[in-house]
């Protein structure tokens, strides 16, 4: 049977609307892929708010320490760093918050002070949005007001040892992480404020009153180390055209450089020495992300793989758990880590999350476990918390710090700035 003209343009435009209908179903595909901004509102509660942007709601039923300081708060903190209560009773969690407002930054000091049989641990922090400043002391445990930054735009913060800060803020056009500033309190105390530039991100030296800052220009990033004990001299200066780095720094000499680690893209390690060198120590790795201990030339590495330990750069062993680098930390012995029950997720709208690319964005939180694993053996271990993982509040866990002694690990819950301790 022969086809009239019209009945082939009929067949012709259909083909060309099926083919243009599959196109558009693969291309908005491998688009929510590449770009999974979109959640839906029933996945997370959060708070709006014009300081903090976005942020979930802790649980009503979280311990809150600060807030409500009673005669057995103070009692119940002070039992928890004290050597004579070193055993956990009466079901007590070795999980516990320290302080449940939001936090920009802090610092932890362990001293052992000689008339004294229980070991200091002194915490120093900057909250965000007002900039109010605490100190708060252990064994006894108490807290104290110092000052205040009086802003209502700070976001990150970096505490050093000589009591000065680094701050971020939000500028006017709501841009976070814009302007920095550098804060130094004057002997008539008094607050003096020097300006560090816009867009900028700083890492602090373990230890020492030194910080490193990024700061973005038209051609790229100059990078300078600042030192608060000697202002008057030249600062090591480093460019680079590439903008998009996240900066480390531990106890030695050596700065070490992440590119902005991605699922979807290469990423590089590097060391960047007092002359200014730039050494590459690992790459291109997709998904490269990497926590290094200089002391020990060991690093944890996590790329689309899995997470590995990696020795002197030439051997490298698959670990039996998977987490983000950050959310872990170096002891003598162990890596202390918070480890997603549920690292790669979906949201309740059916995107698929990326990793880190999600957690960066704000589009899926946590809730972590906390692990320790050997160094020697790679041997991995779950830290019992003493109590029902169900009758804690929920932790995604950021900027671990350790006490020297290693008795007590320091750290934030991402889902509302919080500050909290796990007595190790």
């Amino acid at each position: 049977m022969r086809l009239e003209k019209k009945h082939v343009y009929f067949i012709i435009l259909g083909f060309v609307f099926i083919i243009l209908i599959l196109f558009i179903f693969y291309f908005s595909r491998d688009k929510s892929l590449l770009d999974q901004t979109e959640i839906d509102e029933t996945d997370f509660v959060v708070e709006r708010t014009s300081i903090f942007g976005d942020r979930v709601v802790p649980s009503e039923t979280s311990p809150n320490i600060f807030g409500s300081i009673t005669e057995e708060d103070k009692s119940f903190v002070t039992s928890i760093f004290s050597t004579e209560d070193s055993v956990v009773e009466d079901g007590r969690s070795k999980l516990f918050q320290l302080f449940s407002g939001p936090v920009s930054g802090f610092s932890v000091k362990t001293q052992k002070p000689e008339d004294k049989k229980d070991t200091l641990y002194l915490v120093r922090l900057v909250t965000r949005g007002v900039g109010d400043v605490y100190n708060i002391e252990t064994s006894p445990y108490n807290i104290i007001k110092e000052t205040s930054l009086s802003s209502i735009k700070i976001q990150g913060g970096l505490v050093l040892p000589d009591n000065s800060f680094v701050v971020s803020i939000e500028d006017d056009t709501k841009q976070i992480n814009s302007k920095g500033l550098f804060v130094r309190q004057k002997e008539d105390s008094g607050l003096s404020f020097t300006s560090l530039g816009e867009n900028i991100s700083f890492v602090g030296k373990d230890g020492e009153n030194k910080f490193f800052t990024l700061r973005e220009t038209s051609d790229g990033v100059v990078g300078f180390v600042v030192d608060t004990t000697k202002p008057t001299e030249k600062p090591l200066v480093w460019k680079s055209g590439f903008s998009s780095w996240r900066p480390f720094w531990g106890k030695n000499q050596n700065i070490f450089l992440q590119t902005k680690a991605s699922q979807l893209t290469n990423g590089y390690f590097y060391r960047l020495n007092e002359n200014g060198v730039l050494t590459k120590l690992f790459g291109p790795e997709q998904g490269l992300l990497v926590l290094h201990n200089e002391s020990t030339n060991t690093s944890l590495i996590r790329n689309k793989l899995g997470l590995f330990l990696d020795k002197n750069q030439t051997k490298r062993i698959l670990l039996q758990t998977d987490t983000l680098p950050e959310k872990c930390v170096f002891g003598r012995k162990h890596l202390y880590c918070g480890v997603p029950q549920i690292l790669k997720n979906f949201t309740r709208s059916g995107n698929r999350t990326q990793t880190p690319d999600s957690w960066y964005r704000g589009d899926v939180l946590y809730n972590d476990n906390f692990y320790k694993i050997n160094t020697d053996t790679t041997v991995v271990t779950k830290i019992d918390l003493e109590t029902q993982d169900s009758e804690r509040q929920e932790i995604d866990l950021i900027n671990p710090r350790l006490s020297d002694d290693e008795k007590f690990l320091f750290f934030q819950n991402k889902k509302d700035y919080s500050l909290w301790v796990l007595e190790l």
